[in-house]
């Protein structure tokens, strides 16, 4: 018994979660702090220490090097009476390494596996409409525009498999960059004003990198980030329905429709709720 005792608590009575928390306080670190250190969130940090979660494996290292243990001691959750020796600390680390190589590898071949997959429906799905659209009417027409939507849903959906980092906002770019050359494809296929084209597209672009920005800001506050979202889309609708009378020839007034105010209103009820569960969780104090 005094030979387990003598390098610590034992498993038993310790775990990472409070090993952890005790380390944080012995560096004066918040939790705020240390997760900026690591590039996490403070949430993560403290399911860290109620043991709700562990550490990714590419944090172990820099998260022992901050709070000045070692890996090995980290790892086990608790001090141990005789430093490990730097070969052996040395060797602990290097397996880290490798095993996070090894994981990120599997995940980057995961995501190659599912771009083929993905393309490949996407080409069975052009091609089953191809074949139903001239056999169905003798030459390509409807077709043509489901074409264009597979391409447009493609190219976005490419940067998610492909990027390293930032993949939401490299689908946003690749959005930005598809979609006026695909409204200009559905406007040579369907009898659609260019005006109104170009502005919806202006419209929409400008709303969706406003809600990418609103998300980036709030990261960390999900329910208000989903909140504030679902008020923008209120007026970006209603500008959108105005757009298709305006820019008529000669222009039309446009008046809301009851199913558009119908919209709006339940758009509203259900930002507010979002906005309500993010002021609970805000101002909700734990039992001590």
């Amino acid at each position: 018994m005094d030979t387990q005792n003598k390098g610590g608590a034992s498993m038993k009575d310790s775990s990472l979660g409070s090993f952890l928390q005790q380390l944080r306080k012995e560096n004066q670190l918040t939790q705020k702090e240390l997760a900026s250190q690591l590039h996490v969130t403070d949430k993560a940090v403290s399911k860290w220490e109620r043991d709700l979660s562990a550490p990714d494996i590419s944090l172990l290292i820099p998260l022992a090097q901050i709070l000045g243990v070692s890996t090995t001691e980290l790892l086990q959750g608790r001090r141990m009476a005789d430093p490990p020796q730097a070969e052996t600390e040395s060797s602990v680390a290097e397996a880290l390494r490798y095993s996070d190589r090894q994981v990120r590898h599997r995940l980057r071949r995961l995501w190659a596996h599912a771009l083929l997959l993905f393309s490949a429906l996407c080409l069975l799905a052009a091609g089953i409409c191809l074949l139903c659209d001239f056999c169905l009417s003798g030459r390509l027409s409807w077709s043509l525009i489901v074409l264009l939507s597979l391409a447009l849903a493609w190219v976005v959906t490419v940067p998610l498999f492909q990027a390293k980092v930032h993949r939401v906002r490299a689908c946003f770019l690749a959005l930005s960059l598809a979609l006026i050359p695909y409204l200009l494809g559905l406007w040579t296929l369907l009898p659609l004003p260019l005006p109104f084209t170009l502005a919806t597209a202006a419209v929409s672009l400008a709303g969706l990198w406003a809600a990418y920005g609103v998300c980036r800001k709030l990261r960390h506050r999900p329910w208000r980030a989903a909140g504030a979202v679902l008020l923008l889309t209120i007026p970006v609708s209603f500008l959108i329905d105005s757009l298709f009378p305006a820019l008529l020839s000669p222009p039309v007034q446009a008046f809301p429709t009851p199913e558009a105010g119908f919209s709006a209103l339940t758009t509203l009820l259900l930002a507010l709720a979002c906005l309500g569960i993010d002021y609970a969780r805000t101002h909700h104090t734990p039992p001590a």
